[in-house]
């Protein structure tokens, strides 16, 4: 599976994005208020089943990090979101629970409801070989990054702006960085083979082939993604809650395989 854009489809893209930021209405584009911001317990990831299988080898080394919770709110004329924001990752594991790669995301949950009921967006941009950043910081998160004017210069600060449109009214929100993208990461060791699923795994591509291209073709590719929102919805008891899938480009794709 191609993972580099042309030249012409990287400049669409970036014309298209900064077409629709640049509708965004002028509710949408005030300054961020002062976000509160309260710091959570950490999950550990580390501390999962297949993380302990796979603790050994140099490859421990090069880890993410645990899960970061905290807390934040963000006002609006009209009202204010109150919400938890989780950084985090998701491990995957190869045949015989060998670490095959950590899929990272950023997910949004509002706060004061039952989280039971209220439905759950997985996002993902496309490329494929790109992160979950457009929809995240452009679209559908509680906070967006000005692009246009001198906000698009490669020096300028990364000042936040409060989203107005953010889905974070109706429905909470995963931001997915699909393996080798974003902050995931894909085992590339002789052990991170793909001879078969293991526990959350996606061990998918033929046998032994290294993980890096198990995951980089079509098929490996769905399947890590289907894997992390099966992970993602059991960990964090979400079994019931509707799930709404979105991709953008080659996201799209993705949705209805």
């Amino acid at each position: 599976m191609p993972v580099r854009k042309s030249t012409a489809a990287r400049r669409l893209a970036a014309a298209l994005a900064f077409a629709a930021l640049a509708t965004t209405p002028p509710a949408a584009q005030e300054a961020l208020p002062k976000a509160t911001s309260e710091a959570l317990p950490r999950k550990d990831v580390a501390s999962s089943p297949e993380m302990r299988k796979a603790d050994t080898g140099p490859a421990a080394r090069n880890r993410l990090p645990p899960n970061s919770v905290t807390r934040h709110s963000v006002v609006f004329p009209d009202r204010k979101l109150e919400f938890r924001a989780t950084a985090g990752a998701i491990p995957q594991t190869a045949g015989g629970g060998a670490l095959q790669a950590e899929i990272a995301y950023i997910a949004y949950e509002l706060e004061g409801i039952d989280a039971r009921t209220r439905p759950v967006v997985f996002a993902m941009n496309g490329g494929p070989g790109s992160a979950s950043t457009w929809l995240h910081l452009g679209t559908l998160g509680p906070w967006r990054l000005p692009m246009s004017g001198a906000a698009v210069s490669p020096s300028a600060p990364a000042v936040l702006l409060a989203n107005a449109e953010t889905w974070l009214d109706f429905a909470d929100l995963v931001l997915i960085d699909p393996a080798g993208t974003g902050y995931s990461r894909v085992d590339s060791s002789a052990a991170a083979t793909s001879s078969g699923s293991g526990s959350g795994g996606a061990g998918h591509g033929g046998s032994g082939s290294p993980g890096r291209n198990a995951l980089w073709s079509v098929q490996g590719d769905i399947e890590s993604i289907s894997d992390f929102i099966a992970a993602w919805t059991a960990r964090n008891g979400r079994l019931l809650s509707p799930k709404v899938l979105v991709g953008e480009s080659y996201g799209g794709f993705r949705l209805p395989r």
